[in-house]
C-alpha cells in the first residue's frame, strides 16, 4: 500500500481505543511488482477487486485474486506483492479497537487464518469505499465510520456459513444466545428458528440433542431462574416480575413458578 495513494487518514487515537475506530481507507490499482513488507500497529484489511498478487504471512505464501482478502494484524510482520503480469487492484481499511480481535475471530479471521473470501456481491467493496468517503465528512464522521466497520464484520459473518461439520452446534449456539437476550419478550420457538434460519422442527431436534431439553423448556427454565433472582434481590411485585420475564398474566406465571420450584412466588420473600 505504501507506494499506493491513501485516500484519507483519520486522526490516530492513543491509547488503544475502546470502540472500533477506523484509521484510514482507500483503493489502488498497484504497479506491476509493487511490494510492501513490514509491520503495522493496527489491523489492516485488504480486499482484492481485480488482478492478483501474493500475501506472505508466518512462512506461508497465499496467492490471491479477485474476491479474496487478507488481514494484517498489529505488530506482526507481513509481506505482500502485486503480480508482475496482472497486478492487483485492491481496497483497504485500517482500524483498531479493544474488541476487534474478538470480532474478527467471530467472523473466522485470526492471526493463524488471516485470509478470507467474499464473493456474494459487491457489498464488501462498497463498504470499504464508503469508509474512504466517510473520512472526509466534517460532522458525524466517527459514527459513520464505526457503523461501516461493523457492517464489514457483518458482511464477513454472512459469508462464513456454518460448515457441515459444525453447523448443528452453530445453530444451537445462535438459538441459545437469542433466547438469553429475548426471554423477557413474548417469544415463540418459530421466531427463534426464523432468527437462526432453520426449520422449527429441525431446531427442536438438534437443540434437544445438544442440551438434553427442548427450546421451550430452556426458555421456561431461563425465565424461572431470572424470576427467582428478582424475587430475592428486588421489591418488585409478583405482577411486575411476571412482566419482566415475559408473562403478561401474573396468575399463570405464579402457577408455573410453583410447578417448577415447589413454592409460590408470593411466599418466597416470607418463607
Amino acid at each position: 500500500m505504501d507506494n499506493c495513494r491513501i485516500s484519507a487518514v483519520a486522526p490516530r487515537t492513543t491509547p488503544l481505543p475502546a470502540e472500533l475506530t477506523v484509521y484510514h481507507a482507500g483503493s489502488e490499482e498497484c504497479a506491476a511488482g509493487h511490494r510492501w513488507a513490514g509491520v503495522r500497529d493496527h489491523y489492516l484489511v485488504h480486499y482484492v477487486l481485480g488482478g492478483c498478487g501474493v500475501f506472505r504471512w508466518r512462512g506461508v505464501e497465499h496467492r490471491l485474486a479477485a474476491g479474496a482478502g487478507f488481514t494484517i494484524f498489529p505488530n506482526d510482520y507481513a509481506d505482500y506483492e502485486a503480480n508482475h503480469e496482472d497486478p492487483w487492484h485492491y481496497c483497504w481499511v485500517g482500524f483498531h479497537g479493544a474488541a476487534v480481535a474478538h470480532d474478527l475471530e467471530t467472523v473466522g479471521v485470526t492471526g493463524h487464518s488471516p485470509v478470507f473470501s467474499y464473493d456474494r456481491d459487491s457489498g464488501l467493496r462498497d463498504c470499504v469505499l464508503e469508509c474512504a468517503a466517510a473520512l472526509h465528512e466534517p460532522a458525524g464522521r466517527d459514527f459513520a465510520l464505526r457503523s461501516l466497520g461493523y457492517r464489514l464484520f457483518h458482511l464477513l459473518a454472512r459469508q462464513q456459513a456454518p460448515r457441515p461439520a459444525n453447523a448443528r452446534a452453530a445453530y444451537v449456539a445462535a438459538a441459545i444466545a437469542f433466547l438469553n437476550r429475548n426471554f423477557s419478550h413474548q417469544l415463540s420457538i418459530a421466531e427463534v428458528a426464523s432468527y437462526v434460519g432453520i426449520d422449527r422442527r429441525y431446531l427442536a431436534g438438534i437443540f434437544r440433542d445438544a442440551t438434553g431439553t427442548s427450546p421451550q423448556e430452556y426458555l421456561l427454565q431461563l425465565r424461572i431462574a431470572k424470576a427467582r433472582e428478582l424475587l430475592h434481590a428486588t421489591d418488585l411485585s409478583v405482577a411486575a416480575i411476571a412482566q419482566s420475564v415475559g408473562y403478561t398474566d401474573a396468575l399463570y406465571f405464579s402457577r408455573l413458578y410453583h410447578r417448577k420450584t415447589g413454592a409460590a412466588p408470593s411466599t418466597v420473600r416470607t418463607g
